[in-house]
C-alpha cells in the first residue's frame, strides 16, 4: 500500500495506492489513482484499476479510463491492451478528440499498433468545430495520415452555415473520405431545403462524387443531376 512503483516486462511502469500480485495465476491487480506509462511510446493511460496478465500479455485497464493513441485522445472503459497481437480495443462507448478539433462518438473501437489503424464498428457520430454533425457506419481512420474512410455516411450542417438559418443544409453518401479540410463523398446527396418530415425536398443535387471544402466554405460537384 502507498505509493507502489511496478515495472512489467520492461513494456509498462505502473504508479498506483494498492498493488498485489498473485505468483500462482501470475496476474498483476493494481488499484486506486493508476497511472500507466507505455515504455515504448511514453504514452500515459489513467485509471482507478487494472489487471495485467503476464501468461496472455494483456493488461486489463477496468472502468472508466483516459489515454492517447498517438494524436488522438480517447476516453473508454474496460480497454484491453494486448501484446502479443499488438492491439487495444474496447466494445465500450468511447470517445475521441483529433488534432483538427473532431469529436468523435463510437460504440467500440479497436486499434492495430501493426497497422496504424483506429476502427470503429457500428454507428459513429463526428462533431466537428462548425457545429456541423456527421453520421457514419464502420470508420477507419489512419492514425499517421490523419485521414477517416466510411460508409453510409450523413452530414447535417450547423444552420448558419450558408446563411440562412431557416434552411436544413445536409449531405448523404454512400461512403466517404475525410482528409484535413475536406470530406469527399462517392454517390452523394445535397440538399439545403427545410425538413418536411419524411417528404422529399423541393430540389436536391446528386452527384457521382461531392467535394465538401470547409476552408473555401463551398460544395464542389462532379456528374452532378
Amino acid at each position: 500500500k502507498g505509493e507502489v512503483d511496478t515495472l512489467i516486462q520492461n513494456s509498462y511502469k505502473i504508479i498506483s495506492e494498492i498493488a498485489n500480485y498473485d505468483k500462482t495465476k501470475k496476474i498483476l491487480i493494481a488499484e486506486g489513482n493508476v497511472i500507466i506509462t507505455d515504455l515504448n511510446s511514453l504514452d500515459k493511460i489513467y485509471s482507478n484499476k487494472i489487471e495485467y496478465h503476464e501468461t496472455k500479455r494483456t493488461l486489463l485497464v477496468k472502468g472508466n479510463s483516459e489515454f492517447n493513441i498517438e494524436s488522438y485522445q480517447l476516453k473508454s472503459s474496460n480497454v484491453v491492451f494486448n501484446d502479443n497481437n499488438k492491439t487495444v480495443q474496447s466494445k465500450e462507448d468511447t470517445f475521441l478528440k483529433d488534432t483538427f478539433g473532431n469529436s468523435i462518438k463510437s460504440e467500440n473501437f479497436k486499434f492495430s499498433k501493426i497497422t496504424n489503424n483506429l476502427i470503429l464498428t457500428g454507428k459513429v457520430k463526428i462533431t466537428d468545430l462548425e457545429n456541423n454533425k456527421h453520421f457514419i457506419e464502420n470508420l477507419i481512420i489512419d492514425t499517421k495520415k490523419k485521414r477517416m474512410a466510411g460508409e453510409n455516411f450523413k452530414t447535417i450542417f450547423d444552420k448558419e452555415i450558408f446563411g440562412n438559418i431557416k434552411n436544413d443544409p445536409r449531405l448523404t453518401s454512400n461512403s466517404v473520405k475525410i482528409l484535413e479540410g475536406k470530406t469527399m463523398l462517392n454517390k452523394g446527396v445535397f440538399t439545403s431545403c427545410k425538413k418536411r418530415g419524411n417528404k422529399c425536398p423541393p430540389w436536391q443535387f446528386r452527384a457521382d462524387k461531392i467535394t465538401h471544402d470547409k476552408k473555401g466554405k463551398k460544395i464542389i460537384y462532379d456528374n452532378a443531376w
